[in-house]
């Protein structure tokens, strides 16, 4: 660990210096050691056998006491789906926090009554609650384990791991959430000699065996005081080596050096990405800063992201701005596209085909039978309840055609629903076909000022082929589709030609749709996804196959 790496540069000096001045015996420059590594194992296990070790064993059974059986778990953002079975491989990251961001830190830390390491766990808390909104968070961290004089000099591993469990809330202050930090550390440290290996065989919990046990985040502070390395007149520097393993999910590493506080990222590689933890570094420093500017504020309030980051959210991720026919309705559109590409397939279903002439004609001939039988007029409701064919690809244009919305019903709804939409939409018209026909009689009793058209007879071919003149503009609306009703009242939501057009023809650009081209014609009438899969196609001149 960091202390015994200190203890052991410190004799490699003494001993180097002792050797370059001929002293015949080099040891005996080393001071003598109190006692050896077993005395501290004898000591540890009569611990263990003493009523010492019911009272922290209590403190820690409280203090992780389970819900349900469970302890919480941390679920911080990752790039990769967490493997069944916990892997190791892993990369480090390090930034150095800069010498003002730190002194500030400090002295925040120092009016609270509370030690650097508690104001970066504070910190680090506050960050996952910002990234996850759970507001009991458990951390691991190492402690030295040298709580007697004599294990001060001695190298070895005396390091116990000590898990520090915070619970905190959005809409209080970061000084509140210090302060918390503290109390919880200190109880903690008071207790720190009880065994990690036996507290995680007390807690008996369901072991998941693509976690760590009790937690996934493990926090350290190296603040050990380093000696010069230096070997008499030879200089030394520390040679960072490549790390490629990951013993938790995520470690911080900090330590204080001349230029600020340094901070590693060591992160397992089967979750994360570099950049997401490079950002979360990013992100971890402008909290700081924004803790240090006001820690009276809430933590939900706090500043989390760098000015380049926070100007791409709010502004470049919304420049979404684009030039498109605002001005234009559904059925303006369609019939450009009809003059454009007459004789291209617009439809296929089964071995039936339709050019958009035929399609465009047929549709005409419908429109024009509501407008003059049904007197059907802009901002009126027109019901489809039709089987898949070319006629609910028919249906749907010429009510658009005739200055309606559409409003379509699935063939096998309950009748006690398919009665509600169309009372709750005030429909004027049902538009059923041969097998569906019968049914919809029946909705007359309910409703009985509901007409019902059968539009597979053949009463619309005297019908004029010509377009009906255009008596919708982009605002008036385009369709009624349904919500499920599965958390209450099914709500009908309403779309406008304009919001239509617009995502058909962002559709047709990211596509590239064009001339030639065939959409599957999948989704369900009373799917919104259908909306864009005909729009789209018949927009572009494409080929919509049912």
């Amino acid at each position: 660990d960091g202390w015994s790496m200190e203890v052991l540069v410190r004799e490699m000096t003494k001993l180097y210096e002792a050797i370059q001045q001929g002293v015949e015996h080099p040891l005996s420059v080393l001071p003598t050691l109190k006692i050896q590594y077993k005395d501290y194992a004898a000591w540890q296990n009569g611990i263990l056998e003493s009523d010492e070790v019911e009272v922290m064993r209590t403190f820690w059974l409280n203090q992780l006491s389970k819900e349900d059986g469970m302890i919480p778990t941390l679920e911080l953002p990752t790039d990769y789906a967490r493997p069944t079975l916990k892997t190791y491989n892993g990369a480090t990251i390090s930034t150095v926090l800069p010498a003002k961001v730190l002194d500030g830190l400090k002295t925040l830390c120092q009016t609270q009554g509370a030690t650097l390491f508690m104001g970066l766990t504070a910190l680090v808390n506050g960050l996952f609650y910002r990234y996850t909104g759970q507001e009991d968070i458990l951390i691991g961290t190492p402690v030295a384990g040298r709580i007697h004089p004599d294990l001060y000099d001695q190298i070895g591993f005396y390091v116990n791991t000590v898990v520090l469990r915070n619970r905190l809330r959005g809409e209080e202050s970061f000084k509140t959430l210090l302060n918390a930090v503290k109390i919880n550390t200190l109880s903690a440290f008071e207790h720190e000699a009880y065994p990690f290996d036996r507290l995680v065989e007390d807690l008996d919990l369901p072991r998941d065996l693509s976690r760590s046990a009790v937690f996934d985040v493990l926090l350290v502070l190296q603040n050990n005081e380093q000696s010069e390395l230096r070997f008499g007149d030879v200089a030394l520097s520390v040679e960072g080596a490549e790390t490629v393993v990951s013993k938790f999910d995520l470690t911080f590493n900090f330590a204080e050096t001349a230029d600020g506080l340094l901070m590693g990222l060591e992160y397992n590689t089967d979750l994360f990405k570099s950049d997401r933890i490079t950002r979360l570094a990013e992100h971890l420093l402008t909290l700081m800063n924004s803790a240090l500017l006001d820690p009276a504020s809430p933590i939900e309030g706090l500043n989390l992201l760098p000015e380049q980051e926070r100007e791409q959210v709010l502004l470049d991720f919304n420049n979404t701005a684009t030039d498109y026919p605002s001005d234009k309705t559904i059925v303006q559109l369609f019939e450009e596209q009809v003059a454009k590409t007459p004789d291209q397939t617009a439809l296929v279903f089964g071995t039936r085909t339709l050019s958009y002439r035929e399609l465009n004609e047929q549709s005409n001939q419908l429109a024009n039978y509501l407008r003059d039988i049904h007197n059907i007029q802009s901002g009126d409701i027109v019901a489809l309840q039709l089987e898949r064919s070319e006629w609910m690809i028919i249906s749907i244009m010429a009510v658009l055609k005739s200055g309606a919305a559409y409003l379509p019903i699935s063939t096998d709804a309950p009748p006690v629903r398919a009665t509600f939409m169309l009372q709750d939409s005030r429909a004027k018209v049902l538009l059923t076909d041969d097998s569906t026909h019968s049914s919809g009689l029946h909705f007359q009793t309910a409703l009985p000022g509901l007409e019902i058209v059968n539009i597979t007879t053949g009463f619309a071919q005297n019908q004029p082929l010509a377009n009906p003149n255009s008596i919708n503009k982009p605002h008036d609306l385009a369709y009624i589709i349904y919500t499920s009703g599965s958390t209450g009242q099914p709500k009908g939501v309403m779309v406008e030609h304009a919001g239509v057009v617009n995502l058909a023809l962002w559709q047709i650009d990211y596509f590239g749709l064009q001339t030639g081209d065939a959409v599957l014609q999948f989704a369900a009438y009373t799917f919104d996804a259908s909306v864009w899969e005909i729009m789209s196609t018949l927009l572009s001149g494409a080929r919509l196959a049912l």
